[in-house]
């Protein structure tokens, strides 16, 4: 058999300010854990509703996302508000399989879900 085991995930999730408001403009990563290296993060923004979404990362294998984090930082300024950088670790996410896999070369569809509140910066 040639070819390379892999699972397709997707994110999504939101960003509210401390009163429930919505952030636009957060940078937000989503990385696999500290054994990969930086190219492998992926790399969203909120929009109006502080809303973000990727329909494909680059995750290869459903256990690939086992020490995962998904940070997000205040990268606008004042524009919307200025916001202190916050880090969810995999135990705060939220990773659903919505498919199963196929043997040894699929591992399956995943969704990670990260909503968060970020706290005002000083």
């Amino acid at each position: 058999m040639y070819g390379q085991p892999h699972a397709n995930y997707k994110v999504i999730g939101e960003v509210k300010d401390p009163s429930g408001k919505p952030i636009e403009g957060i940078r937000v990563v989503v990385a696999p854990g500290p054994d990969h290296p930086s190219w492998y993060n992926d790399t969203l923004y909120t929009d109006a509703k502080g809303q973000f979404q990727k329909e494909q990362i680059r995750f290869s294998w459903p256990d690939e996302f086992k020490d995962g984090t998904v940070q997000f930082e205040d990268v606008d300024g004042d524009k919307n508000g200025s916001f202190k950088t916050k880090v969810l670790k995999r135990s705060e996410l939220e990773v659903k399989q919505t498919a199963k896999g196929q043997g040894a070369w699929y591992g399956g569809d995943f969704t990670i879900t990260a909503k968060t509140k970020m706290d005002k910066a000083d």
